[in-house]
């Protein structure tokens, strides 16, 4: 795109104008033989304070900022900044890589001091980071607890599990780690599937290099077509295998034309029924009454955490509030899993208050987080039968407990989005240790369903077909 104002700026190299325009983004926006306009000026050290402030809090500004090395601006950046991928690593072990060590610790400092909330969340990837450039970091915090600590997740890998690792090699440490320890889960319970699984997503990363996966900040997962993109949970078991469902369903098998849907239709509409639902309302609130059962058993282990690594709760309350004072802490604001957010301003008579209110955020979402990935392949389930019934418990039309779904509107969206849902969830639960619940959905829905869901599978994801 081009704007022959600011082309006659370049072109006469009267870069106080150029640097001085109206609308700052259009420096990012505009280009002129082929460059954009923002290179023309940084390439010369050339930055205002209007285009440092929006290098802080804007992702292609910032990364212009670090090709030409114009580093002190980007010091006060967001973390999410620091976070975000450049050509294959994040943008955090780039920037690291042209600092000395007093300037990398003048960032950690700052990247705290910024969003002390979001760095919480992202302190162990944060020290990884900082580890590989030399320099070890204190863990501060109790973490919620990653799916990879399963004792199935041994060091001895699988041949296909070492060209997984070799074809998503500039993956991140975390994601690989999420990713392998769920292979080898399903590798237990069919190998043969599995490898097939496994090969088709080599096949796919060969001829789509940019495919990519990545870490949600939650419990839950997204596959994106279009980005070639599938975003998983590091905190919860069996969300790989569900959005890898998806990837499989929506890139590689899916054929309007093919009359998949409209059977699908025929059985889900007479699932939908007063009785059944009231069968279903009734399964769900039994789930969530054992789930909240569970709630004491994490917090007692929380405590236990918190004991070991800092005596009492007091002491750790101590740390927290002189790191507050230390990095001169302003503003916390902190954001659960379930999309809430808090903002607490700080001063002398409240800093301890605020502090108390942090860890009572963090040990709700560990509990939470615990809860979820213990009843992992229930909560799958739940979000099956919320398929079959197009959202009406997530839609709290039905008199029962469901944090697992979409809602009408979603399924209204799509033709498919009913049966491509219901087999993600049955094709995760499948592929688990858990699949006694294959009977539960049996007792619930009947045997037409299930032995179309695994003619499907058995047809499109199997290899043991027409055997």
């Amino acid at each position: 795109m081009n704007n022959e104002e600011y082309n006659l700026f370049v072109k006469n190299k009267d870069w106080e104008k150029l640097q001085n325009i109206r609308i700052t983004s259009d420096l990012i926006e505009y280009q002129y033989n082929g460059r954009f306009l923002i290179e023309y000026l940084l390439e010369q050290g050339i930055h205002s304070l209007d285009m440092d402030r929006m290098a802080s809090y804007n992702q292609p500004m910032a990364t212009f900022y670090l090709k030409y090395n114009i580093l002190e601006p980007l010091f006060d950046s967001t973390l999410p900044i620091f976070l975000a991928k450049v050509d294959g690593k994040t943008f955090l072990e780039i920037f690291l890589d042209k600092l000395n060590n007093n300037d990398k610790m003048k960032l950690y400092h700052n990247l705290r001091k910024n969003n002390y909330w979001l760095f919480h969340e992202n302190e162990g990837l944060i020290i990884d980071i900082y580890r590989k450039k030399g320099i070890k970091l204190p863990s501060m915090f109790i973490r919620k607890k990653f799916i990879f600590e399963d004792k199935n997740n041994s060091k001895s890998d699988d041949l296909i599990i070492e060209e997984f690792k070799e074809a998503f090699n500039e993956e991140d440490e975390l994601v690989i780690k999420t990713i392998v320890s769920e292979l080898k889960k399903s590798l237990l319970v069919n190998r043969s599937r599995t490898i097939r699984d496994i090969r088709k997503l080599l096949l796919y990363k060969r001829d789509n290099p940019d495919f990519s996966f990545s870490l949600s900040d939650n419990s839950e997962g997204s596959y994106s077509k279009i980005d070639k993109s599938l975003k998983i949970s590091q905190y919860r078991e069996g969300v790989f295998n569900h959005e890898f469902s998806h990837f499989l369903f929506e890139q590689l098998e899916y054929n309007k034309d093919s009359g998949l849907i409209n059977d699908y239709e025929e059985i889900r509409k007479k699932i939908d029924n007063i009785e059944t639902q009231k069968v279903i309302a009734l399964y769900l609130n039994n789930l969530h009454a054992k789930m909240e059962e569970r709630k004491k058993f994490y917090e007692n282990e929380y405590n236990q955490k918190v004991k070991d690594k800092y005596k009492s709760i007091d002491n750790y309350i101590k740390i927290i509030c002189q790191d507050y004072i230390n990095i001169k802490v302003s503003m916390v604001l902190l954001a659960t899993s379930d999309s809430s957010t808090l903002g607490f301003f700080i001063d002398d008579k409240n800093i301890s208050d605020v502090v108390l209110e942090f860890l009572r955020v963090e040990k709700e979402e560990y509990i939470n987080m615990a809860v979820k990935n213990e009843f992992s392949y229930e909560l799958i389930l739940e979000n099956l039968l919320d398929a079959l019934l197009m959202g009406k418990p997530f839609d709290s039309l039905l008199s029962c407990k469901c944090m697992s779904g979409h809602g009408y509107i979603y399924f209204l969206g799509a033709c498919e989005a009913s049966f491509n849902e219901c087999l993600a969830n049955y094709d995760a639960i499948k592929k688990s240790s858990k699949r006694y619940l294959i009977e539960d959905l049996r007792k619930i829905v009947g045997n037409e369903l299930i032995s179309f869901l695994d003619d499907y599978i058995e047809k499109n994801r199997e290899d043991s077909y027409g055997r």
